[in-house]
């Protein structure tokens, strides 16, 4: 079986996601889960897409796990969620010139991360959401209907993406 690789845009930027290995995932779901558990009390009380979100619980919950959270113990999250995506890097003249390794080190030593998301922060969560999208973490499952409650209550706060 072939590991799956979809694309996505997101905020005028298309990254390539490319599923983990198995034993990756798994490790990684794990990790997200205790990290995220906190924030899952923002469902309290949510029935429908149709509900109003309470930004004040969200808040709450981003609060209580950014409290409990290292800096560097973040950092090695992110990176380890996007070690295998690429974005397309494009030339001054717009076209596009290959797809770099979001972890990849540039010859400046920063990492192509740091140049493609400098002053995107929000782009950052959003390419997160669709990496666990894709690797399926199983929290999608376990809110029903494949995910599409959690889909779509995430999908209320952020701007659409296209995808393909």
């Amino acid at each position: 079986m072939e590991l799956k690789t979809k694309t996505v845009e997101i905020d005028g930027m298309k990254f390539h996601i490319n599923q983990f290995p198995a034993r990756k995932c798994i490790k990684l779901e794990k990790r997200t889960i205790t990290y995220l558990a906190p924030m899952l009390t923002m469902l309290d009380g949510f029935k429908s897409l149709d509900d109003e979100i309470d930004f004040t619980k969200i808040i709450k919950g981003v609060q209580e796990v950014l409290m409990n959270l290292e800096e560097t113990a973040l950092e090695q999250f992110i990176f380890d969620l996007l070690e295998y995506t690429a974005v397309e890097m494009k030339n001054a003249d717009g076209k596009s010139v290959s797809s770099s390794m979001l972890t990849k080190e540039t010859t400046t030593g920063q990492t192509i991360f740091d140049v493609v998301f400098i002053g995107k922060n929000i782009t950052v969560y959003k390419l997160l959401f669709e990496v666990m999208k894709v690797n399926k973490f199983a929290f999608f499952e376990l809110m029903g209907g494949g995910g599409l409650n959690l889909t779509g209550i995430f999908s209320k706060m952020m701007p659409n993406e296209k995808q393909s």
